[in-house]
């Protein structure tokens, strides 16, 4: 060690030209090097990757969540000692523990700067390529807990345990289809830590990154702008084993303190020269002036414990209609049931400012806002809309806060009244009573509105979003957090069902029974009653001359107001059974659907005529033909191997609502017999009384009208529920409906 001291010394002796033999007095200058350490928790054994926190992953995660120093809060210390303080330069060091070869260390600790530096200048392709070869299942594991735990997405892979399983590979897919959500992309959803989930981790970082530092993506720009180097072509050193922490050099031992990356900043004049990094990978300690005792002083940069806002969408667990710290977050809300939404003896919708008075505060598919933010106490407002995959706006109503108020004093978490998402314009526009605590008037397009509706369509088959900004108290750029509508990941809770409208002309070439405008009302009717129960409906029209026996009713019955083509005579009773049969005329368009190419027996198949008249019919030529509106033909109801399962008729000339439609669909996927013909039963006064509980279910045996509002019957349940008028229980429908042979996977 003395040799190369004395050498370097005595050069700079020799050039500050002193006159020799004379005695003179030397004061020896102590450099200053500032410096941001991160810790041993930020990187694993035998691994070049940054971890952003130690949560669930060491010893470390006991400490609570708002005292922890994070690499990510490191690297927002050094970003913002680089703009404070332009004149100094930096250089980013990695140390290593000594067990293993000593020049490999080198080559690890040089990776470990590396890997800093690329996160610190936003290097994404240059990151992705350096961890692909540097990194340990653990990693990614810790990494998927980290945004599990900070953003609520549904990818925490259990037991950081560096073992690749089953379910670390069904997090890492859940983190894949929640990021092609949260960012508007299409990385590949295959369980399988590839290049381009490693770009997405980047972009995790980084996000989280302008959440801390607030900023947005350019102002991040220009502070990594402001960074300058030591040596521009030197910004990295791997220090190796050389330099340890820990007191008593014992080789061949993993420690976990000495695995660290330092980020050194210097005073111009004051940098260190690097000659004992000759080249890559290469490290001489002896000539290194850094570290030898004495010429450096080391003054800690501080870091504060820095933590993003969290935003979270959650469900009240135990329904007691109070969000507990201990609900866990979501990464997806449900569509409303509007199950608890009617007073029970009036019919009346509940719309009072305690929640279990209230439709949308006690709805059995309610979700909350949650926001956690260190700096709030009083009162925030977060934004809140449902969105289209790419960001475009579905229902984004021109004041779309919603009032959070923090539930605990001190807590600093603060939580919405319950909120719902609905599917039509009708149930978007209903005023909502606020609640208490909450500041806005609460109608549609006002402050503390809380409903949001989701537009579903062959377009946007239940592929919507929801979105959610905040502004953290003190911050001047809000933060944003993207949430699905129903759960898609581990498991998708969505799936489908294919619906066809067979719309008879009323002469071979003729006009067909539906026109385009009510064809697009009934297929926008079925798809938002279905999307409730997180089913997509695919309906599509298929238009089919009539047999011959469906047209002609005019000729055979002259005097009859009630012939018109096309039209067919309606179901009857098999004889001797309890079975129902076609007629004659259906069984004819029946056998002409069956022969389509496309025809599957697990379809639902709806055939559109002008009437359908109740059997049986009178005697030619009349009077005496009495229009009925719809029959449908359910499994429980149909003989097994009959030709009719699967088909639905409907008249529509008889006055029928687009309600009809879905009602005939829903004889046929909820498949239930009962003494009321598979329907709710309002008793002899309903057809008067659309104040009864039932009336407004989708299944009540009567009509159906369509200018009722909210009151109207467009309501699937998933609750047993005891029927009014008769005592009989109806079981619940959604489940029914997603457990018939006709539901499909998404």
């Amino acid at each position: 060690m003395g040799g190369p001291i004395k050498l370097r010394f005595a050069k700079e002796l020799e050039k500050s030209k002193v006159p020799t033999g004379d005695l003179h007095r030397f004061e020896v200058h102590v450099r200053k090097a500032y410096v941001v350490e991160m810790e041993e928790f930020h990187f694993h054994f035998d691994s070049a990757v940054m971890l952003p926190d130690f949560e669930g992953g060491s010893e470390h995660s006991a400490t609570p969540h708002k005292d922890r120093i994070t690499a990510l809060a490191i690297l927002r210390a050094v970003y913002l000692h680089a703009r404070d303080n332009p004149s100094r330069k930096l250089l980013i060091a990695g140390h290593t523990d000594r067990s293993g070869d000593a020049d490999y260390n080198v080559q690890l600790s040089q990776l470990r700067a590396e890997s800093v530096r690329h996160v610190l200048e936003g290097n994404r392709a240059d990151w992705v390529t350096l961890v692909q070869g540097k990194h340990k299942v653990e990693d990614y594991q810790l990494i998927l807990k980290w945004i599990a735990s900070v953003w609520g997405w549904g990818c925490d892979p259990g037991a950081v345990d560096n073992t690749l399983g089953a379910q670390t590979h069904n997090a890492i897919r859940s983190f894949q289809r929640r990021y092609n959500t949260d960012f508007s992309a299409a990385i590949g959803v295959d369980g399988d830590m590839g290049p381009q989930t490693w770009g997405a981790i980047f972009d995790v970082y980084v996000r989280y990154l302008e959440d801390l530092i607030d900023a947005d993506g350019e102002t991040l720009a220009s502070l990594r702008g402001k960074i300058q180097y030591v040596s521009p072509g030197r910004r990295t050193v791997g220090c190796g084993e050389n330099f340890p922490l820990t007191p008593d050099r014992i080789e061949n031992v993993r420690s976990a303190i000495d695995r660290r990356v330092e980020a050194i900043f210097f005073d111009p004049g004051e940098e260190p020269a690097l000659d004992c990094h000759p080249g890559a990978g290469k490290c001489k300690p002896v000539l290194c002036e850094l570290h030898f005792p004495s010429m450096y002083q080391f003054i800690a940069i501080p870091v504060a414990p820095a933590h993003a806002a969290m935003i979270e969408i959650v469900f009240d667990q135990d329904d007691d209609l109070v969000v507990a710290t201990s609900d866990p977050p979501s990464a997806f809300a449900d569509v409303g049931w509007w199950d608890r939404a009617f007073d029970t003896t009036t019919g009346n919708l509940r719309n009072n400012a305690p929640e279990d008075q209230n439709f949308v505060g006690s709805d059995n598919r309610r979700f909350y806002l949650r926001i956690k933010d260190l700096n709030a106490t009083g009162p925030v407002t977060a934004k809140l809309r449902t969105t289209f995959p790419g960001g475009a706006d579905d229902d984004a109503p021109a004041d779309q806060d919603i009032t959070c108020i923090e539930r605990e004093a001190g807590s600093h978490e603060l939580v919405s009244h319950g909120l719902m998402l609905v599917t039509d314009a009708t149930d978007q526009a209903q005023a909502t009573t606020p609640g208490a605590g909450a500041t806005g008037p609460g109608g549609a397009g006002q402050k503390d509105h809380r409903l949001r509706r989701i537009t579903v369509s062959n377009t946007h088959p239940l592929d919507n979003e929801i979105t959610v900004e905040y502004t953290p108290v003190g911050a001047s750029h809000s933060q944003r957090r993207t949430f699905t509508v129903f759960d898609r990941s581990p498991i998708e809770q969505r799936r489908r069902i294919r619906v066809h409208l067979i719309n008879v002309r009323a002469s071979v070439g003729g006009a067909p029974s539906l026109t385009a405008a009510r064809r697009d009302l009934i297929i926008r009717t079925i798809q938002s009653i279905y999307a409730v129960g997180g089913i997509f409906a695919e309906v599509d029209e298929i238009q089919l001359d009539p047999p011959a026996s469906c047209i002609g009713w005019a000729t055979r019955y002259p005097t009859d107001p009630q012939a018109r083509d096309p039209a067919v005579e309606g179901f009857d009773f098999a004889p001797g059974t309890t079975d129902l049969a076609p007629s004659p005329t259906q069984t004819a368009l029946i056998q002409a659907v069956r022969a389509l190419p496309n025809f599957d027996q697990n379809d639902v198949w709806v055939v559109c005529v002008s009437l359908v008249y109740s059997a049986p019919i009178p005697a030619a030529p009349g009077p005496g033909l009495t229009p009925g509106g719809g029959e449908a033909f359910p499994d429980a109801w149909t003989a097994a191997g009959g030709i009719a399962r699967s088909f639905a008729f409907i008249g529509d000339s008889s006055g029928v609502t687009e309600f009809g439609y879905p009602h005939e669909v829903t004889h046929i996927t909820t498949n239930l017999r009962n003494d009321a013909g598979g329907h709710y039963d309002l008793g002899p006064a309903a057809a008067v009384a659309p104040t009864n509980l039932e009336a407004k279910n989708l299944m009540h045996r009567f009509f159906l009208p369509n200018n009722q509002g909210v009151l109207g019957p467009k309501r699937i349940w998933n609750e047993n529920r005891t029927n009014t008028s008769r005592g009989f229980v109806l079981p619940p429908q959604i489940d029914a409906i997603r457990g018939s042979r006709f539901i499909r996977p998404y």
